[in-house]
């Protein structure tokens, strides 16, 4: 009895000083927008060794969790901090892995079926390199590619269980709120028609939502009989849908719009998808019906903006991919090609289109990869896709003694989802792997949670 009392004393001690760490980290990532690039990587780096030493093994994959959101506030968007990222993300994935072989912990690695695609991706991306009109910004991007295959591989070895995988989303719930916050607050205190939290662009907003509203379904189906984790499920969706709202971000609305479709459809729910199309549809029509509605439903979601100007990266995408159809132009080098090839047939575009281009982002996920790696990259990506879909599916379809059919349900329509949104957006998931964190552990967690079971 005591052994018990004092195992349990433990546990509580364990989870208050994680929550007030987690306080603690987003208090300082807040004030560390103060300081200078250089300041603000030692300051993170000793709080990640305090944070890692005294955390579970899960403390690396949270502080990993508070990092990617996080990481604009500390090093801004730009050429000159390009090295400085690479560098602090090597250096996290080094300390991870250190701790993760000191431990003595076996190395394992995810079933051949998933695995074999992605790295024929890598493989092919690696050859991509030679071939490009810029080695070695090519090699720079494919290093990063590299740096997160190995978060993906290190996260499968320390997801074990389903706690495990709660937990990770009760964080990602907590990192979030700040994030809303700050959304809320330039809408309703500073009158931006299009927010963007603290990402810097309305679109990286728009899809942290999307996938959160993901999270919370999957936190739902993952939960323990939880009043309290019910409420959090609901105000979550809340945050997540309002805040993807105020975005503007019509790709991820599409994806929201796609991923809640074709999960209403997998769960057999086609009453409520059938009275909320029909709700949606009266909606529409009053709003249209109503002058003074209709424009401000037309302003918040850029309703009549139309294409935005995709159409024509596009087609100066496809004027690219034509001189570069085998190989592509390397990973990363569309930024350092588009806008040449822009002014070629549209020598005048407005300032927010050649910043797009300049950035390298094509608006469209499947013309991205295709630019980048050429055709065969492409083929092997849509390759990864086709696997991991039947993943998800047989786990769905099985007999279910693992009891992780309902979480595979949700990844799976949140997948479709982001697929749907990389028709408009430069972002394309290769099978279960992303450079996208939160979903990145979610891929990763039903993965392992399936191979554990066979």
């Amino acid at each position: 009895m005591d052994s018990v009392q004092s195992h349990i004393s433990r546990v509580d001690f364990s989870n208050r000083w994680i929550l007030l760490l987690i306080f603690f980290d987003l208090l300082v990532l807040t004030a560390l927008t103060f300081l200078s690039p250089m300041q603000a990587i030692g300051v993170i780096v000793v709080l990640f060794l305090a944070a890692y030493f005294f955390l579970s093994p899960l403390g690396y994959l949270y502080f990993l969790l508070i990092w990617m959101p996080y990481e604009t506030l500390l090093l801004p968007e730009g050429d000159g901090v390009r090295i400085l990222r690479l560098l602090a993300i090597s250096l996290i994935i080094i300390l991870g892995w250190s701790k993760y072989w000191l431990s003595g912990n076996s190395i394992r690695f995810p079933n051949r079926y998933l695995l074999l695609p992605i790295i024929a991706v890598f493989l092919w991306s690696a050859m991509t390199v030679f071939f490009s009109p810029m080695p070695l910004s090519a090699m720079f991007e494919f290093i990063k590619m590299l740096a997160y295959l190995a978060i993906f591989f290190l996260a499968y070895n320390i997801i074990s269980t389903r706690k495990d995988f709660r937990k990770l989303l009760y964080f990602m719930f907590i990192i979030s709120i700040p994030i809303y916050i700050a959304a809320y607050y330039q809408f309703f205190a500073l009158g931006f028609l299009r927010v963007w939290g603290i990402f810097g662009n309305p679109n990286t907003l728009g899809l942290f939502s999307f996938t959160t509203a993901g999270m919370a379904l999957l936190l739902r189906e993952l939960k323990e009989k939880s009043k309290l984790t019910s409420i959090i499920v609901i105000v979550w969706l809340l945050f997540s849908v309002s805040s993807l709202i105020l975005s503007g971000s019509r790709a991820s609305i599409f994806g929201l719009a796609i991923f809640g479709s074709a999960y209403l459809i997998l769960k057999r729910k086609y009453i409520i998808l059938l009275i909320l199309i029909l709700a949606g549809g009266l909606g529409a029509y009053y709003i249209m019906q109503t002058q003074a509605l209709f424009t401000d439903f037309a302003r918040v979601t850029r309703l009549m903006a139309g294409l935005t100007g995709r159409t024509i990266i596009w087609d100066t995408t496809l004027e690219m991919i034509k001189d570069y159809p085998t190989f592509g132009v390397g990973p990363g080098n569309v930024s350092g090609l588009l806008y040449n090839y822009a002014q070629a047939t549209h020598p005048i575009v407005n300032i927010d289109l050649r910043f797009a281009m300049e950035e390298g982002l094509t608006h469209n996920g499947y013309l991205q990869q295709l630019a980048e790696i050429g055709i065969v990259g492409l083929l092997l990506v849509l390759w990864a896709i086709y696997r991991f879909i039947r993943f998800l599916s047989s786990i769905i379809s099985s007999d279910n003694r693992e009891n992780i059919s309902g979480p595979a349900l949700v990844v799976l329509t949140i997948f479709v989802g982001r697929l749907a949104h990389s028709f408009f957006e430069s972002s394309l998931d290769v099978g279960p792997f992303t450079l996208d964190m939160s979903i990145l552990l979610a891929y990763i967690a039903i993965i392992k949670l399936k191979d554990n079971h066979t």
